[in-house]
């Protein structure tokens, strides 16, 4: 089983996906949830002070959007959801 992310095309009459990523669905995510846009900056320091294999998912709960930030890949540490929790109004990683 995998998660395919991706568009619909049409093509000759026929409708056609173009994948734009396949993952696999127990991947493990840190999952950050923010109050907004305010801290991106600091964020992103911290993100690149620990680097490691796990994606980034953001979430702003003031416009709702949640974003997989596609240049960060961190590593799963309590130092990690230490540095976040001044901007992070929540950290998990799942």
């Amino acid at each position: 089983m995998f998660y395919l992310t991706g568009k619909i095309q049409e093509r000759d009459g026929n409708l056609q996906m173009v994948l734009e990523k396949l993952e696999l669905p127990n991947a493990e995510k840190c999952w950050i949830l923010l109050e907004n846009h305010q801290h991106d900056q600091e964020i992103a320091h911290i993100l690149e002070a620990y680097q490691g294999t796990i994606p980034v998912v953001l979430h702003y709960q003031d416009s709702n959007r949640t974003i997989q930030v596609e240049q960060f890949l961190v590593e799963k540490s309590v130092e990690l959801e230490e540095a976040l929790k001044e901007y992070a109004l929540k950290t998990v990683f799942h």
